[in-house]
């Protein structure tokens, strides 16, 4: 017995017609296995509105990394190593977010 037993009928243009069958086509998948995984678990793909974190993100690193410790105190140093730390992690998140998406 099917798995799928139920239909849907939908209407597309022509260019939407094509549009699904490309993309389909580019994510290795008949078109209406495609369709219901975009529909059931759609990819919300944020990396354009993220280059410019990513951006500042490598500022502010390249930043920390060009201060002198030499005549820091240690209770500074500690604050520069940190705050290093954590801008590589948040840069790295941020980074695999906008390379993967979110789903």
């Amino acid at each position: 017995m099917r798995k799928r037993n139920m239909s849907i009928l939908i209407r597309v243009s022509n260019d939407e017609f094509d549009l699904i069958n490309q993309k389909a086509s580019n994510a290795h998948s008949n078109r209406n296995d495609y369709i219901i995984n975009m529909i059931i678990a759609p990819k919300r793909i944020i990396g354009e509105s993220l280059k410019p974190v990513v951006r500042e993100l490598k500022q502010l690193s390249k930043v920390l990394e060009s201060i002198s410790c030499e005549t820091a105190t240690e209770s500074e140093k500690s604050a520069i190593m940190w705050s290093e730390a954590m801008i590589n992690k948040i840069y790295q998140e941020v980074y695999h977010i906008a390379r993967k998406g979110v789903t």
